[in-house]
């Protein structure tokens, strides 16, 4: 309130000055607007603190002139509603009358608006300060700014983290409720013109008459870790985009106000754009014989599923449904038939970094040229990310790859056209195994650099069929092939190697190698077993181990050499084969008892082997 030299009656008496007869001068002389540059500042302190307003003269007609100030004062609107063709017909308005240009307010707990007029003795003229204003929930200490201060996860504007962190001091101690309301929501506002109601849709109620803190000794204090909104509904769900508001109340307590304007000290709306989901700082480094590998970096506000497309020389890039695609520069038709490389990761918030060895999803080396690279993201909300300035549009940066030799220093010299070489391979060229094959491992070797990731190996086994193992590579030079369960089936194994360097020279090896496994005649005959012998109304089991593939016939004979059983089997190399029998003869009768001899015969790897064996039947 202010310290006016004239007696007040009460706050909110609207005329309680000496004398009307210098502010009616108000009426009949013409106004110079904004003639007046005010400021008010404050004394730091908590509640209680002191206020003092300022202005420049306002300009004399005469020397002798004599100039009489006029201050308004209105509690709780932003702006005061002064209307300078009718500067006393505003009910709210209290006026002090001062002569002086430098007055002290003394101290008040809540949000006021001051505006200064002048009437000039002589010829009556009016000049009209600007408005300032001191507001209960504010950011700085001269008051005259934002409510609040809004920041992201890692203090910019952008969203990141989509959190949104909010920052304010008070004039004291007060209840806050801070809601964020959707999108086309309007506010209906009292008397005081602060913000009591709503017309739409409550987004989330984030703290409700939630007692905080005022500034103590003049300290501007950031509220604690509550005050902070998560882009989430009171569901739980991601909200999409679009401009929200936070609307935020402050109150004091019944025993702490004791002033006639009521205990609501502000009620203030504020806007946050609600951006989910961007890609920003999107750059890559170029590929070069001594930077053989580009890195990708970026910086995601959000977790998201990333797609990296990296496209022929010469596209553009379009949309389809959020994710980017390579198009043609002509028609912008998606044309799938364009992207070189493509990959996707589940990536933070954050700075993010991928790499690019310069090699096709096929494994093709690709040549020198300008590379086009295209970033999309998605969250599990349906956002799908825009760059740093809000546009819909493909996000994408280039990659130049140079293959000659020299381009580290901007020198073309003479290319490297020596392809690798074929250091060594196990197994050897045409060798002979009589064992199982685990792992078959390559050696190469480069004037420059091997492109390993690029070098294809196949492998086709016997009877024309494609070998697959589980690849793996070792240093710069070595690639392995491990297999489970390991070659095992007789045969010649052909291995074609197609090896790329670095700056994409290639040649093509092709060596062979043979697995001839024999069947080992002792540990067949061993290891070969009929039980339960003798049997009585139950199955038989046949039970051997084979050391390769093999094709194995069970025969039963009686005592007079009559066969009464037969079969053959195609058994995997294996220990502990078994097969079981029935006691049926070949026409699916049980046959008598007796003593009847087991002929078991195995053929495989280029060998054979019988055993025989007595069986006692009982029926």
């Amino acid at each position: 309130m202010i310290e006016s030299k004239c007696v007040m009656k009460s706050k909110r008496s609207l005329f309680s000055l000496p004398s009307l007869l210098s502010l009616s001068l108000l009426f009949f002389f013409p106004h110079i607007s904004h003639a007046i540059n005010l400021t008010l500042t404050q004394t730091p302190g908590g509640p209680g603190k002191t206020y003092t307003l300022t202005w420049t003269a306002a300009t004399k007609s005469t020397d002798t002139s004599k100039t009489t100030y006029y201050v308004f004062e209105e509690f709780g609107r932003d702006a005061v509603g002064y209307d300078t063709n009718n500067p006393t017909g505003h009910a709210n308005f209290v006026v002090s009358k001062y002569e002086e240009t430098s007055v002290p307010i003394g101290s008040f707990v809540g949000s006021r608006g001051f505006v200064v007029t002048s009437s000039d003795s002589y010829d009556g003229r009016i000049e009209v300060s600007n408005t300032v204003y001191h507001r209960f929930i504010h950011l700085s200490q001269d008051n005259d700014g934002a409510v609040i201060g809004r920041t992201d996860g890692d203090g910019t504007q952008r969203g990141v983290d989509q959190i949104w962190k909010f920052t304010y001091a008070m004039d004291d101690d007060a209840y806050v409720t801070m809601r964020i309301y959707a999108p086309g929501t309007t506010f209906v506002y009292d008397a005081n013109g602060f913000a009591v109601g709503f017309v739409g849709t409550l987004v989330k109620t984030l703290m409700e008459n939630t007692p905080r803190s005022g500034e103590l000794d003049g300290n501007i204090m950031a509220s604690n870790g509550d005050d902070t909104w998560d882009s989430r509904s009171s569901s739980g769900v991601i909200v999409g985009n679009g401009i929200y508001y936070v609307a935020i109340l402050a109150s004091l307590d019944a025993g702490q106000s004791g002033y006639s304007e009521g205990a609501l000290r502000q009620g203030s709306v504020l806007t946050i754009p609600v951006d989910i989901l961007r890609v920003i700082n999107l750059m890559a480094t170029g590929i070069t014989l001594n930077s053989p590998t580009s890195t990708i970096s970026y910086d995601l506000t959000g977790d998201a599923l990333v797609r990296v497309v990296i496209a022929q020389p010469g596209s553009a890039f379009t949309l389809v449904g959020g994710d980017v695609y390579p198009s043609n520069r002509t028609t912008l038709a998606a044309d799938s038939t364009l992207i070189v490389s493509s990959f996707t990761f589940q990536r933070k918030a954050g700075t993010n970094v991928e790499a690019w060895d310069g090699v096709s999803s096929t494994g093709t080396v690709m040549p020198s040229g300008v590379y086009p690279i295209g970033v999309s993201a998605s969250d599990d909300y349906g956002n799908h990310a825009v760059d740093a300035s809000g546009n819909d549009f493909p996000i994408f940066t280039t990659i130049t790859l140079e293959r000659s030799a020299g381009s580290d220093e901007g020198v073309t010299t003479i290319s490297d056209t020596t392809p690798p070489t074929l250091t060594s391979i196990s197994p050897a060229d045409g060798a002979e195994v009589s064992a199982t094959v685990s792992t078959i491992t390559i050696v190469l070797a480069d004037d420059t650099a091997l492109n390993l990731n690029g070098t294809q190996v196949t492998i086709v086994g016997p009877n024309n069929t494609t070998v697959t193992g589980t690849r793996a590579t070792s240093g710069q030079n070595t690639i392995y092939l491990t297999f489970s369960p390991p070659l095992s089936t007789n045969g010649t194994y052909t291995i074609t190697i197609i090896a790329y360097d670095t700056a994409g020279n290639t040649v093509t090896f092709t060596r062979t190698f043979t697995i001839n496994i024999r069947l080992e005649t002792n540990n067949f005959t061993a290891t070969t077993k009929v039980y339960p012998n003798p049997v009585q109304n139950a199955n038989v089991t046949f039970s051997y181990d084979l050391s390769v593939d093999s094709t194995v016939q069970i025969e039963i004979f009686d005592l007079l050499g009559e066969r009464v059983y037969s079969q053959t089997y195609n058994d995997a190399m294996a220990n502990g084969v078994t097969h079981q029998w029935d006691l049926r003869n070949v026409d699916g009768q049980k046959i008598g008892s007796g003593l009847y001899l087991v002929r078991i015969r195995a053929t495989g790897g280029g060998n054979k082997v019988e055993t025989v064996k007595k069986l006692v039947i009982i029926q």
